[in-house]
Parts: structure tokens; sequence; C-alpha cells
């Protein structure tokens, strides 16, 4: 959460955006099925936990580093200020953990998920990624 401190010592919480890279035949279906994607933890994940990255250059970076042959999607899930706060008060929501290559995720569990299905809870938007041209040899 980014907190912006104002000369009039108000503060304003941004919202929180959670990135998270995906085909973008699955991206569509997440948009046609919100519920039940979000039952799932988004798109079927392991122990329905949806696990995203916290910055959009990390997120593009790891996907990239895969080398897809074509370009993907990534989904953006924003949520208020206090809609992360509920959700971590809840133990439904870390943003402690890391992916292997030590970029920062958040873990939101199934009830989190559950949560966020209905559209007034979180916003949903997509971003199509595209892949740069890679070279081929042949032999």
């Amino acid at each position: 959460m980014l907190v912006i401190h104002q000369p009039n010592n108000k503060i304003i919480f941004m919202n929180t955006v959670i990135f998270v890279p995906t085909i973008s035949s699955s991206a569509s279906w997440v948009f046609c099925n919100r519920e039940a994607a979000f039952k799932n933890g988004v798109l079927n994940a392991a122990g329905k936990i949806l696990s995203g990255y916290q910055n959009r250059q990390d997120a593009i970076g790891e996907t990239l580093a895969k080398l897809p042959p074509e370009p993907f999607a990534l989904l953006r899930l924003t949520i208020s200020s206090d809609t992360q706060q509920f959700l971590a008060n809840k133990g439904w929501m870390i943003g402690t953990n890391e992916s292997a290559a030590g970029a920062r995720l958040w873990t939101i569990a199934q009830a989190g998920c559950i949560y966020l299905a209905a559209p007034e809870k979180a916003d949903l938007t997509m971003e199509i990624i595209a892949v740069p041209p890679q070279k081929i040899v042949l032999y």
C-alpha cells in the first residue's frame, strides 16, 4: 500500500494493484466467469490461493524469462486500501511472500478471493503484453 503525505498533513491511501500474468485465453475466461474464477484462486491456483506480483515490472520480467511464444495477458486486480486492510485483518491476504527469483508477491487465500469475486469489491482489468520476436535458427 502506498501512502502519500500531502502538504496540509492529510494522508491519502492509494489502491493496491496485484499483477497476475496468464495466457490470454485464460484471462478471457476469468472475465466471463469471474465468480467461478475467483473461487478457484482466479486460475485454478494450487490450494485455490491467488498469488500475484506487487509490481508490473516483476510480473512482466519473470513471465518473459519463461520465453512465452506468444503475447500474454497481465490481469490487474485493484483493491482499495480499506479492502486490503480488511483482507489482511482476516488473514486472507499476505504481502511478504517472494517468487523464486525474489520478486515480491501478494498472496490471497480462497476466502479472500471469494470475497473479491463481487465486482464492487475489486476492479479487474487486463493488459496484453507483446512478446519480442524470437530469433529462429533454421538448420
